[in-house]
């Protein structure tokens, strides 16, 4: 995996987050976290870009605006920080402190990293993002507080899903193919637990990129469509004799999208979905792995649960990123 690709993100990431811990299927509670600790982020021009808050075991980030979640977890505290270090933010599970002028140290992982390599696009502040960190610096002032503290009371976990058993972290994509790469997760999750037809030994390789440039190479090509990945994964489903094929579900409505996407969850098959205008992924080509509804200060929000393609897990996708699904079904 090149870091460069791990963490290229861009900080604007809104309306979605990761949840690290244990997913149970129904969950509701009153309160997230009780917040001990709250630190500003920094992003590559150290102006602040997010906020953290959290204990000993769970926590949230928030963007620097503090009207959406960015991340969080109910059950694990990744990173629990303190306010004497200065800490630099770039997306969800992103998160570094300054090890030198060159490095950086991931904080969950204690991975090093070149500070080249993380790319914190960020050109300026919103300036309601500055107005908030001002008053966030100002002790007399402790509305910024409140109001962040706020977002996490009542979110009620509606309903949840996720697939029996984990999917593969394939992440080779040197140009765009990242239908290949989505289809080649998902052909391998058939293979490993429905039916060994779906994929040859000679590709059954760990790191997927025998099956990646099989799928590119001779069936898919590079950037793909939902018209291209339908007939050229299908082709390939032809000539493994699997008596399947691919089936594209797009134009629908969320409703019809999320109800879709459920029903495969729940008969534990994976489907590649397609993203469209993320702050993070743009239009990318991911596999999904669970779903999730949520209610937060009285609005239902549904995620979809993905394997990002670039090596992630567990990501929570808002459905209004969303354009479609493209699942295996029978010939």
């Amino acid at each position: 995996m090149i870091l460069g690709k791990r963490y290229k993100t861009l900080i604007f990431i809104v309306a979605f987050a990761i949840n690290v811990g244990i997913m149970p299927t129904v969950v509701s509670y009153a309160a997230v976290t009780q917040v001990t600790e709250t630190i500003p982020l920094l992003g590559g021009n150290n102006e602040v870009v997010a906020y953290y808050y959290g204990d000993e075991m769970s926590y949230y980030i928030t963007d620097d605006t503090g009207e959406e979640i960015i991340e969080y977890s109910t059950e694990c505290n990744p990173y629990r920080i303190s306010s004497k270090n200065d800490y630099y933010y770039a997306g969800p599970r992103s998160m570094f402190t300054q090890t030198d002028n060159d490095t950086l140290l991931t904080v969950d992982t204690e991975e090093i990293v070149p500070q080249d390599q993380v790319d914190f696009s960020i050109q300026q502040i919103d300036q309601n993002g500055k107005a908030l960190a001002e008053a966030y610096e100002d002790e007399k002032n402790n509305e910024f507080t409140k109001k962040a503290d706020s977002l996490i009371q009542g979110i009620k976990v509606l309903e949840s899903g996720k697939l029996k058993y984990a999917t593969k972290k394939y992440d080779y994509n040197p140009d765009g193919r990242c239908g290949s790469v989505a289809l080649a997760i998902t052909y391998r999750y058939y293979n490993d637990h429905v039916d060994e037809a779906y994929v040859a030994k000679d590709y059954e390789t760990s790191d997927g990129k025998a099956l990646i440039k099989l799928l590119t190479n001779k069936y898919l090509g590079k950037a793909t469509d939902y018209d291209k990945l339908q007939k050229g994964g299908s082709k390939y489903l032809s000539d493994r004799k699997t008596k399947t094929k691919l089936t594209n579900k797009t134009g629908l409505n969320s409703k019809e999208v999320y109800s879709t996407i459920k029903g495969k969850i729940k008969a534990n098959r994976p489907l590649v979905v397609g993203l469209t205008g993320h702050k993070k992924y743009g239009d990318h080509w991911v596999v999904g792995t669970g779903y999730k509804k949520i209610k937060k200060s009285g609005k239902i929000r549904s995620y979809i649960i993905v394997n990002d393609g670039w090596g992630n897990t567990n990501i929570n996708i808002n459905l209004k990123y969303v354009d479609g699904c493209v699942r295996v079904t029978k010939s």
